[in-house]
C-alpha cells in the first residue's frame, strides 16, 4: 500500500521536474508564445489603424480637407507597423504580401480623394477582412504549436509513468 504510494508521488515528482526542464531547455521554446502574442497585438493594432484610416479617407474624399493632417500622421503610423512586421516575418503569409502591394495605391487614392466614396470604403474593408483573415490564421498557429509543444512532454510522461508502473508491478509481485 505504502509502496504504492511512495511510487506515485516518485511518479509525479519527476513528471513535474520532466515538464520544467522541457519547457526550460532552449530558448527558442521559451520566447516562442511571447513572439507570437507580439505578433498578434501587432496585427490587432494594424487593424484598428486601418479602420481609423478608412474613416479620415472617406471623410477626405467627401471633402473635409482639415483631416488631411491626421490622414497623413495615421498612413506614417501604419508605414512604421508595416516596417515592424517585416522585421518580425509575417511577411511570409499571402494576405500580408496582398496587402503590402495594395497599400501604396489604397495611401495614395486616400491622399488625393479620387475615389469615389464606396470604392475607397469597399477597399478598405477588403484591406481589414484580409487582417481579420491574418489574424485568425495566426492564432490558430499560435494555439496548434501550443498544443504540440504540451501534448509531445505529456506523451513521453505517459510513457514514462507506464514504465515506471510496469516497473513497479513487476517488483512488488
Amino acid at each position: 500500500m505504502y509502496l504504492k504510494f511512495i511510487v506515485a508521488a516518485g511518479v509525479s515528482i519527476v513528471l513535474l521536474l520532466t515538464i520544467h526542464y522541457w519547457l526550460s531547455k532552449t530558448q527558442a521554446n521559451k520566447n516562442r508564445p511571447q513572439q507570437g502574442i507580439a505578433l498578434v497585438m501587432l496585427i490587432q493594432r494594424i487593424i484598428s489603424h486601418c479602420q481609423h484610416h478608412r474613416e479620415i479617407s472617406n471623410t477626405v474624399s467627401n471633402g473635409d480637407n482639415k483631416f488631411k493632417t491626421q490622414l497623413i500622421s495615421i498612413q506614417s503610423v501604419l508605414d512604421n507597423l508595416i516596417k515592424q512586421v517585416v522585421e518580425i516575418g509575417l511577411d511570409k503569409f499571402a494576405q500580408w504580401a496582398t496587402f503590402v502591394e495594395h497599400w501604396p495605391r489604397l495611401r495614395q487614392h486616400s491622399l488625393q480623394a479620387d475615389l469615389p466614396s464606396r470604392n475607397l470604403l469597399r477597399q478598405h474593408n477588403v484591406m481589414v477582412d484580409g487582417h481579420v483573415s491574418l489574424l485568425d490564421e495566426q492564432i490558430s498557429l499560435d494555439v496548434a504549436d501550443f498544443f504540440k509543444m504540451a501534448i509531445k512532454p505529456m506523451q513521453e510522461l505517459v510513457n514514462f509513468y507506464n514504465n515506471l508502473t510496469t516497473y513497479g508491478v513487476r517488483n512488488t509481485s
